[in-house]
């Protein structure tokens, strides 16, 4: 007689994984002090402002599914006063099996060239601000399926399997 196990599910990506570093940079200018970005006072008009980050626990995850494929997704977007969100950026990366037998993996991503209008968006880090968002899903992610009710959702409430949530702290210095 053939012995049968019951699978523990793994809804919502419950067990995932953790990030373990994460920092923001200025591309290409070769000066240490761009790499990790600690005063932001340093961005220029055309800056290329990025993100590094490792995720870790990567071998942990999904351990009695069939198949162990997650999908990072980033949202760059920026907080609008009470009018609610604007998202500016969406990446998605597929960790398939042969990626999770990793214990971790670290990712760079490029966010946007910084434009110093600044002062025009009234950045106050208070009710107008850019924000970054990583958030874990199971399986491959399919930017066909998001609707906007779910998109809404992501950038304006905390996630069961976000990552990570930072404000980037962008607001001119006043020109008195």
């Amino acid at each position: 007689m053939e012995e049968k196990h019951i699978k523990a599910t793994n809804s919502d990506g419950e067990i995932r994984p953790c990030l373990s570093h994460f920092k923001f940079y200025i591309g290409q200018t070769g000066h240490k002090e761009d790499n990790p970005l600690l005063d932001f006072n340093r961005l220029r008009d055309g800056s290329e402002l990025g993100i590094e980050f490792t995720i870790s626990g990567l071998n942990r995850i999904y351990i009695n599914d069939e198949s162990n494929a997650i999908s990072l997704v980033v949202l760059y977007y920026e907080r609008v006063g009470q009018i609610g969100f604007k998202l500016n950026n969406l990446w998605s990366v597929e960790l398939n099996d042969k990626d999770m037998k990793d214990s971790y993996k670290t990712f760079k991503i490029s966010l946007t060239k910084v434009y110093l209008d600044l002062v025009k968006r009234k950045y106050d880090m208070y009710l107008n601000y850019p924000l970054i968002k990583i958030i874990t899903l199971p399986g491959k992610f399919d930017f066909e399926e998001l609707d906007e009710e779910t998109l809404s959702h992501w950038m304006t409430w905390s996630q069961h399997n976000e990552l990570l949530c930072a404000k980037i702290p962008m607001i001119p210095e006043s020109e008195e």
